[in-house]
């Protein structure tokens, strides 16, 4: 017989400055989840995991003066759009034509 085990999934924590950030919050919403395998010639390397979880403070301390920050089109589909808050692709990026100056208009 099997055991099913329920995991509830609490939050997570800022590597850098060690904010807290529940699910429930809007800190949670607005962090920043690093998670991919690096490639050929990495300065990370070869095929490794490269992981972090990052306030959106430590996002602006560290990369603020580099980021481009503009308004979403009114067009544009409302909702989350980092991985951690929207479900499983299927398909094409409903966001694909927006990324652009030429799907607004």
């Amino acid at each position: 017989m099997y055991q099913i085990e329920n995991h509830r999934h609490e939050g997570c924590t800022c590597d850098r400055c060690g904010r807290s950030m529940p699910v429930n919050s809007y800190e949670y919403q607005e962090h920043l989840c690093i998670d991919y395998h690096a490639g050929y010639e990495s300065v990370f390397g070869d095929g490794n995991i490269v992981e972090g979880q990052f306030c959106q403070h430590c996002i602006l301390a560290c990369l603020g003066e580099w980021l481009r920050v503009r308004e979403v089109p009114e067009r544009a589909p409302k909702g989350a759009y980092q991985a951690h808050q929207r479900p499983p692709k299927r398909g094409i990026s409903l966001l694909s034509k927006y990324d652009t100056d030429e799907g607004v208009g």
